[in-house]
């Protein structure tokens, strides 16, 4: 059964081991009223060559070369160029399994309000070959409304953002390209909040673990999560000031604020354990960017029980969670030698 024209959008870069099996995965796909979006963001290696070579192979396939941009530029190049009734995003090192968007969209056609498809997340460990598969915390529904899904999605990924989405809403909510990465999460939350109904299915999608990926590396792309948290805290400011959160506005932000400062924790811990790998130049940006974000949080907002956590208090300086990593190290040291 036709249900409809699926654009199914890669974004490349450095990904020369993984694409042919990325791309293999989607041209096999059972469900064939697709068309498939390379965007080679730049990538120097053998993949703009490679995306070519598939576009001679298979009519579906559109090639975009563009400049390097980051994960968000690429991802909005592809979506203004996508014409299909829905939006799928693979990332270049992962996969479909064969029926993937078959399931999806039949889904998607049991009920015309439905305009996100929620897939089963398989995650793939490259070293061992095993597999896990990402829980979906939905009480047991199989379909939700928007604000059901979107609360869901803000705590702590209780389902996850790897969906089928129509192709109106997502053009509507697109990537926040002053972001290098992270872009997508409160794109995420916005879709699924401005969706009638979340629906879940049995498409299975295959997603790769990779350490050596720019949110596992000691890169200075891992501290992108400062500006894209606070783009989406402001997001979702925006959309309850419309009165589009209208059961849970307060605990969406509240929620928001919470993992924002858990990320901000998370960050300023990374760069004091590896401040080996970081440049003193590097260091002091990073230190900067923190300091700059520091001031636009509520503390209010945040939980008692995040608030409880040694690590966790919200303080108004870097001293103090400083000292503490100090005298965390110095119990590490400890334990390793006891």
């Amino acid at each position: 059964m036709d249900y409809g024209k699926v654009s199914v959008i890669v974004p490349i870069y450095k990904v020369e081991p993984y694409l042919d099996c990325c791309v293999q995965s989607i041209v096999d796909q059972t469900y064939e009223n697709l068309e498939i979006i390379l965007v080679d963001d730049g990538s120097p290696d053998n993949c703009p060559a490679m995306c070519d070579a598939w576009a001679e192979k298979d009519s579906r396939i559109r090639v975009i070369h563009k400049e390097n941009g980051g994960f968000s530029s690429a991802r909005n190049a592809g979506l203004d160029a996508a014409t299909g009734d829905y939006i799928q995003f693979v990332d270049s090192d992962d996969w479909l399994e064969p029926d993937a968007l078959e399931q999806a969209l039949g889904a998607l056609a049991q009920n015309p309000a439905n305009d996100c498809a929620v897939m089963r997340l398989i995650m793939y460990y490259p070293d061992d070959g095993h597999e896990v598969e990402h829980p979906l915390h939905t009480g047991g529904k199989e379909a939700l409304t928007g604000e059901e899904a979107f609360m869901l999605s803000l705590d702590n990924w209780a389902i996850h953002g790897v969906y089928v989405v129509r192709t109106s809403l997502h053009k509507h909510y697109p990537y926040d390209a002053s972001s290098i990465l992270y872009s997508d999460e409160y794109a995420t939350h916005l879709h699924y909040l401005n969706s009638r109904r979340v629906v879940m299915c049995q498409g299975r999608y295959y997603y790769r673990q990779n350490p050596a990926s720019t949110t596992h590396a000691c890169s200075m792309r891992r501290f992108a999560c400062l500006e894209a948290d606070l783009g989406k805290r402001r997001a979702i400011e925006a959309e309850a000031a419309q009165g589009h959160i209208p059961h849970h506005a307060a605990e969406a932000l509240r929620l928001c604020e919470t993992q924002r400062w858990c990320n901000m924790i998370g960050s300023y811990l990374f760069l004091l354990d590896n401040k080996a790998h970081f440049t003193p130049a590097e260091r002091r940006e990073a230190l900067q960017r923190m300091a700059r974000v520091l001031p636009t949080f509520s503390r209010s907002l945040i939980t008692w029980r995040i608030k409880l956590h040694p690590f966790y208090w919200p303080f108004r300086s870097f001293g103090l969670l400083r000292a503490q990593w100090w005298l965390l190290h110095k119990w590490r040291t400890w334990r390793h030698n006891k």
